[in-house]
């Protein structure tokens, strides 16, 4: 493969991307390297990158995607653990990013709010409540995490269907 993988981890706040992200990067070193995981609040910290409104949080979504594009044209594999869920980072990293491969993981709202008390208190907009989300049209996954299987056991079925997928592109 030319060019590195783009893989997209999204759901709500509470949902394991992060975790799940951190699992992935150990088997996507086993099969491809050099692989990063970053975060969404990674991103925001390392380039100081503020601003909570819908407008805003598109505009550094445009930034997101141009990082990893620079990586990845440059052969090295991103896994971004974000919530980013507007249409026009979706269609902005499909046009401009070949490999990219979307998992939107997904759980109760109830849930949610159990693991993430404080989300809905903050100042800054909160899904669900100022934000509705977009999710990926057609993404290549879809997984409802209930938190009974380990982010261990999802990733594996995250990295099996990335095997898949791109096994069959390379024949």
């Amino acid at each position: 493969m030319k060019k590195g993988l783009f893989i997209l981890i999204t759901g709500l706040p509470g949902v394991g991307k992060t975790t799940i992200g951190r699992e992935l990067k150990k088997l996507m070193k086993l099969n491809y390297n050099p692989t990063i995981q970053f975060n969404g609040e990674d991103l925001r910290k390392y380039f100081n990158l503020t601003g909570w409104s819908r407008k805003e949080r598109i505009e550094i979504s445009k930034k997101y995607t141009q990082i990893i594009k620079f990586l990845v044209d440059q052969n090295i594999n991103v896994i971004l653990s974000c919530v980013v869920l507007f249409n026009e980072f979706h269609y902005n990293n499909e046009k401009q990013i070949k490999n990219y491969f979307q998992v939107i993981l997904k759980s109760k709202l109830s849930r949610l709010k159990k693991i993430r008390k404080n989300l809905y208190n903050r100042k800054e907009k909160a899904w669900k409540v100022d934000l509705i989300p977009e999710y990926p049209k057609k993404p290549n996954m879809i997984i409802h995490n209930n938190h009974r299987e380990t982010p261990k056991q999802i990733a594996k079925k995250i990295m099996i269907q990335i095997l898949k997928k791109y096994e069959k592109n390379n024949n």
